[in-house]
């Protein structure tokens, strides 16, 4: 045996609890690593790079499901020896943060919000509707698509997105790529909108016009048309703009200008068929006004 198979085979044995260190009290108190990511980047990047490469290289058809089991099944067994770990992805996951943690360790309690993170990640790429919609986005996103399987993501990607109403520059946001690079998590660059799991929770318009100056050149000039050329521009634009579609049926609303409201809806509705942001928009308007009227009072407030 040479020596490179005895390490592995002492490394084996080894349980991942070995490399952490007791808790304290203050650490006790942390609920998230949330806009903390930075700070945990390193076991991040291992984790979501060993999913990225076991699917790209070793299992097309693994499933968000099965990253869930494995990381859950990796969180519960921590002071389980690597050897436990028999599927190939938990193994892969396992064996990746054994270096990062014996060069600085975790405490146990640290590690499992670690875990959970990656798990909410996942859990917010649940909107794309597809079993594969975190392992496919995250191999994505650190680049390991070729040209070809690049442009085929891009283009499900946006088509979906628009079916739901995202607009074009949250798309760009959701599908910023990083290159594998010592400085794939640059807290300045990164992180700065709560990492990868909080892009899309954390995008308002403020954060994707500081990304878009096309797209705050447009919101400006919004607010300087007239109400007959913000109507029209939405008519044509509103599925790339949602915030301005909510600002503006609300404002509508706030001055009781229902017919206007109904007239929008029903061109809006005529010419972006099955746009469904525009109904919860409208649900929106309308309870506002209800309640207005049931209780007076809410118009002092």
């Amino acid at each position: 045996m040479n020596p490179d198979e005895n390490n592995e085979v002492v490394e084996d044995e080894l349980s991942l609890s070995e490399f952490l260190v007791p808790d304290t009290p203050e650490i006790k108190e942390i609920k998230s690593i949330y806009e903390n990511e930075y700070e945990y980047s390193e076991y991040l990047s291992e984790i979501e790079i060993s999913i990225a490469e076991y699917y790209y290289n070793y299992n097309r058809k693994v499933t968000d499901k099965d990253v869930v089991k494995a990381l859950k099944n990796i969180k519960l067994n921590r002071d389980k020896p690597i050897s436990f770990f028999e599927k190939a992805l938990e193994k892969k996951i396992v064996k990746s943060l054994v270096e990062p943690l014996e060069e600085s360790p975790l405490t146990d309690h640290e590690f499992t919000l670690v875990i959970d993170y990656v798990l909410w990640v996942i859990d917010n790429r649940s909107w794309l509707e597809d079993k594969q919609a975190y392992v496919k986005w995250i191999t994505y996103v650190l680049g390991f698509f070729e040209e070809g399987e690049e442009k085929k993501y891009e283009r499900q990607f946006k088509k979906f997105a628009r079916k739901i109403g995202v607009s074009g520059a949250q798309v760009d946001m959701l599908l910023m790529k990083r290159e594998m690079t010592d400085d794939f998590f640059d807290e300045d660059d990164f992180f700065e909108d709560g990492g990868l799991g909080g892009l899309l929770e954390s995008l308002g318009p403020e954060d994707i016009f500081e990304e878009d100056r096309t797209a705050d050149d447009l919101e400006t000039g919004f607010f300087l048309m007239s109400d007959d050329e913000k109507f029209d521009f939405l008519l044509d634009n509103g599925p790339d703009y949602v915030e301005l579609v909510q600002d503006y049926v609300m404002g509508l609303a706030e001055k009781e200008e229902f017919e206007k409201i109904q007239d929008f809806y029903k061109k809006f509705n005529d010419r972006h068929k099955d746009f469904y942001p525009l109904h919860f928009i409208m649900g929106t308007a309308y309870l506002t006004v209800i309640l207005l009227f049931q209780y007076p009072i809410l118009r002092k407030l």
